[in-house]
């Protein structure tokens, strides 16, 4: 297939238009003027897209006490998340805690950890929150979950900055679902920007079989993508994001 074939199968997977042409410009600048004649053209730009795509290439804990929040509006799947990335960590033999963060009763998180055999700690708000944080720096990992907030509603951000704030996490996630529509995905960064995002989960992998947004979104947000994750079960299928792996996604 040529080049303009295999533009249009990534447009119909969804990988927006905005994102996709300085893809392909790029493609044709640095890669297909070295292509010897009958190459096979989708490969190379499927390697082209895994060389583009940000990912974070170094996910793992950089010292004891490593912290990773997780943020997003309510159903995205952060809370399967943590638990999801606590189970693996833990089975393989990790010291891991999770925080619930925020008020409530975190029923169901609590029941998953005990499933998993993952230590759980709360912390109802930002004080407590930033003075469980050096009684758990012994720990290979600290997970935080913290309450779904709408990017409509300036307050619940806020409050969620001021949760995270004190406790100063070094990696903070914004969990966004595969089938987020492309309209949406304008407002979320900026929104959630307060909250300190510096990387980008998705989740439900497994309800949409279009996923552009594995690319766009990581580009719209301007920050690595981190993990990728199916549905709500826990444990469940959830990886670190691998550039390659999602070039053979959008072309397989």
């Amino acid at each position: 297939r040529g080049a303009a074939a295999v533009r249009a199968e990534l447009e119909r997977a969804g990988v927006d238009p905005r994102h996709l042409d300085p893809l392909m410009a790029g493609f044709a600048a640095q890669a297909a003027p070295f292509l010897e004649p009958g190459a096979d053209v989708r490969g190379a730009v499927r390697a082209h897209l895994a060389a583009c795509l940000p990912v974070a290439r170094e996910w793992r804990p950089r010292r004891p006490g490593h912290a990773m929040a997780f943020v997003g509006q309510r159903g995205v799947g952060k809370t399967a998340t943590v638990a999801k990335i606590a189970g693996r960590l833990r089975a393989a033999g990790r010291a891991v805690t999770v925080v619930a963060a925020g008020p409530g009763g975190h029923e169901g998180l609590a029941a998953d950890l005990r499933r998993l055999d993952v230590h759980l700690v709360r912390a109802p708000d930002g004080g407590a929150l930033a003075e469980i944080r050096p009684l758990l720096a012994d720990r290979d990992i600290v997970l935080i979950d913290t309450p779904g907030c709408s990017h409509q509603r300036p307050e619940e951000i806020e409050a969620l900055a001021a949760l995270l704030g004190a406790a100063r996490p070094e990696d903070v996630h914004l969990v966004v679902p595969a089938a987020t529509p492309l309209a949406d995905l304008g407002d979320l960064p900026r929104r959630f920007r307060p909250a300190g995002v510096n990387r980008v989960t998705v989740t439900k992998l497994d309800e949409t079989r279009f996923h552009g947004n594995l690319v766009n979104l990581p580009l719209r947000v301007g920050k690595p993508l981190a993990f990728v994750a199916d549905g709500p079960g826990v444990p469940g299928a959830i990886a670190p994001a691998d550039a390659g792996r999602i070039a053979e996604l959008l072309l397989p």
